[in-house]
């Protein structure tokens, strides 16, 4: 009896390792050049856009349908006044100055913050400082990221108390302060 229970051991044991060798079943080893999360299967960087937060914290992320639009801006020594320029060859834009734009609701001010100076890094390495405008593309957009998707801000609101004249959130008196920029709040983005 002990040697038929050994023979059906020994044949299951073989048909086993016959069936892993059919299907190619082998001991795993590790490959010569893994897909590392963020690139592609040739090891090219997949993310198109790198942005930075008030907070400091860097993100990188892929951005859709950030082509073919224009900024028309102003800046210092432009002798034609308001250019556009396409986003396509835009490296950078990094946030240096916001405009209020106040709304009102009964007893309520309502002050959005829209980024509204630049400066801006061009592909050929033309940095222009100081520019001036609105880029309206960017004031919110949507990021997919390892973490999923994000929507980011690049414009913030604060709140004017109109019977107080206070702003709410430091009790500032000062309306044309310059305010604190939350840290959630982008002011800084790359495109790759």
């Amino acid at each position: 009896m002990k040697n038929t229970c050994k023979a059906k051991i020994f044949l299951l044991l073989s048909i086993f390792l016959l069936t892993m060798q059919s299907y190619g079943l082998e001991d795993p080893v590790d490959p010569d050049e893994p897909n590392v999360s963020g690139t592609n299967d040739e090891g090219e960087n997949k993310f198109n856009i790198e942005y930075q937060k008030q907070s400091g914290i860097f993100n990188k992320g892929i951005i859709k349908d950030i082509k073919g639009f224009y900024l028309k801006l102003t800046w210092e020594g432009n002798e034609t006044g308001s250019q556009l320029i396409l986003i396509d060859f835009v490296k950078s834009i990094r946030v240096r100055g916001y405009k209020m734009v106040k709304k009102k609701k009964d007893n309520l001010g309502i002050v959005y913050y829209f980024p509204y100076i630049f400066d801006i890094e061009l592909k050929e390495g033309k940095f222009i400082k100081n520019a001036e405008g609105k880029i309206k593309e960017l004031e919110s957009f949507l990021v997919y990221n390892t973490f999923g998707k994000e929507k980011c801000f690049t414009y913030f609101i604060r709140y004017w108390l109109e019977d107080k004249k206070i702003f709410n959130d430091n009790m500032s008196s000062d309306y044309n302060e310059s305010p604190k920029v939350p840290d959630s709040v982008v002011i800084y983005v790359e495109f790759k």
